[in-house]
């Protein structure tokens, strides 16, 4: 595989992750059918927080600010 496919990330503590593809860019036209990955092993799950949380310490603090991003979801609605 050339290219990381797009993933989403649930984490629960150390109680659970789950890992799922993410669907169309269009909720509304999503499959039903969708497999996710759901584990429950905290040596799993504390590997599965570590790699979100190095992903979400990559993107820049502005990019994270709470205002920021409600004026770039609103913009994206209309």
């Amino acid at each position: 595989v050339d290219e990381m496919p797009p993933l989403g990330f649930f984490v629960k503590g150390t109680d659970g992750a789950l890992i799922y593809p993410l669907a169309d860019s269009d909720p509304q036209e999503a499959s039903s059918n969708q497999v996710a990955l759901r584990f429950t092993s905290p040596e799993v799950v504390t590997r599965v927080r570590d790699y979100f949380e190095s992903l979400w310490d990559a993107i820049p603090p502005e990019r994270k600010d709470s205002e920021a991003v409600i004026a770039w979801l609103k913009s994206r609605l209309g």
